[in-house]
């Protein structure tokens, strides 16, 4: 039995929780002790009862974690896994040299393209691994999407389009929109941006439905796991043949859908190596909020771009050079999304043994931290997690994001139990 302990951090359940559950298990099985943790409701209370030898981080831009876990262990090891790595090249650049570069002992990458633009000066202390969220649609993993997600919502006979939604600039409070306009100055442009282009999307949607009566297909809209529900219900009509749905991992509805379209949402690159018929829509003409993989998009800009794109896919006439420059978009995709062989839990695994059984890489600690930091934290993620139980925080203005992170510690329990046997046991019957 290995004795370093390992403490897995998500902070959004639907975008990381099934990769860090299979990455529990592998390590599990390598002999470490492993607990996971919400950023949100059970981090300071997992890091001062588990006391962990190593901190598995989605990010390291918010350094009060950081710091808290030196000021418990002086001697731990901080991993930035870098849960997104497909971002605007300025902002990323930004946060990974005025953040997380400075507080994180090792980094994550999923491939050569970020380790040499982004982790420069730190690459003896970088691991490439491939992408893990590529790899749960992989057998075995994919057998925890193979139940019919369209059954569960009553859509059994509809054909689904999909629109993974990333509108969460939107939704941002006055003090949120003034803390990053200072590592980002055209933030306040950037939401106008996005405004504008989610109320033409709308509109475009809308207007779909009114000129296609028939009942045989469902417009799904998933929401960014940052965007409070009740606000962007706000923003759409009721109509049959639109649903937003916030419930299910993202992986699980890519594969159940007919159609995929989006905006920066870069689960587009999910279902563009699925197979699936899918696209950009600009409606607006991007300027400030346009991501990596714009470049390789012939992007729909109008309404009748927009009817005719879905007509030919529903009717199965998909072509994908006419959405997508294909051979670069691919080359892309290689060289940001690492390999792509199944086997990133089993490099991460070996990347991390790697790391404990060498002398340490440790950066200036912070044991000067405040206690009583971490003692208020941890009431507070109290008082969150009884209210998210009794289903109730999302009455909490400051908190109304959260309810929908929540997953208690029985549902966390059932939900390892279930992958190990997919794990052991592939043809285990559902």
């Amino acid at each position: 039995m290995n004795n370093t302990k390992i403490m897995l951090v998500y902070e959004h359940r639907r975008r990381e929780i099934d990769y860090l559950v299979f990455l529990k298990i592998k390590l599990e099985d390598a002999g470490f002790q492993c607990r996971i943790a919400s950023i949100s409701y059970s981090f300071m209370k997992t890091l001062t009862a588990f006391v962990p030898d190593l901190l598995f981080m989605p990010w390291g831009y918010d350094t009060r974690f950081i710091q808290a876990a030196r000021k418990v262990n002086p001697n731990i090891i901080v991993i930035d896994s870098h849960a997104e790595q497909i971002m605007d090249k300025t902002t990323l650049y930004d946060v990974l040299r005025n953040n997380t570069i400075k507080v994180s002992d090792y980094h994550l990458s999923w491939g050569e393209k970020f380790k040499n633009d982004y982790l420069d000066g730190v690459e003896e202390f970088s691991y490439i691994v491939g992408n893990s969220r590529m790899d749960l649609y992989k057998k075995p993993y994919n057998q925890i999407y193979s139940s019919d997600i369209k059954s569960k919502y009553g859509l059994e006979c509809k054909k689904v389009i999909l629109f993974p939604m990333s509108f969460n600039i939107v939704y941002y409070k006055t003090h949120e929109m003034e803390t990053l306009e200072k590592e980002m100055p055209n933030i306040y442009k950037e939401r106008d941006e996005n405004i504008d282009q989610l109320t033409q999307i709308t509109s475009y949607i809308t207007q779909y439905i009114e000129n296609n009566k028939n009942d045989d297909y469902v417009f799904v809209l998933r929401p960014h796991p940052a965007e409070p529900l009740e606000e962007v219900q706000k923003r759409f009509p009721k109509l049959d043949q639109l649903k937003i749905i916030y419930g299910d991992g993202i992986q699980g509805w890519i594969l159940q859908s007919d159609v995929i379209f989006a905006w920066t949402s870069t689960t587009i690159m999910d279902a563009f190596m699925n197979n699936k018929p899918c696209w950009l829509v600009d409606a607006v003409d991007t300027r400030y909020s346009k991501l990596s993989h714009f470049a390789y998009a012939k992007s729909i800009k109008t309404y009748d771009q927009f009817e005719n794109a879905l007509n030919l896919c529903l009717n199965h006439n998909y072509d994908e050079t006419a959405y997508w420059h294909v051979d670069e978009f691919n080359s892309f995709i290689e060289d940001n999304f690492g390999p792509n062989d199944g086997m990133s839990f089993e490099r991460t695994a070996e990347a991390i043994k790697n790391m404990v059984s060498k002398e340490a890489r440790r950066l200036a600690d912070h044991t000067d931290f405040p206690q009583q930091i971490i003692n208020k934290e941890k009431c507070k993620e109290r008082i969150k997690t009884i209210l998210a139980e009794l289903n109730i925080l999302n009455r909490v203005s400051r908190w109304n994001k959260l309810q929908e992170e929540y997953i208690s510690k029985r549902a966390l329990v059932e939900m390892e139990q279930k992958y190990k046997r997919y794990l052991r046991e592939p043809l285990y019957a559902k």
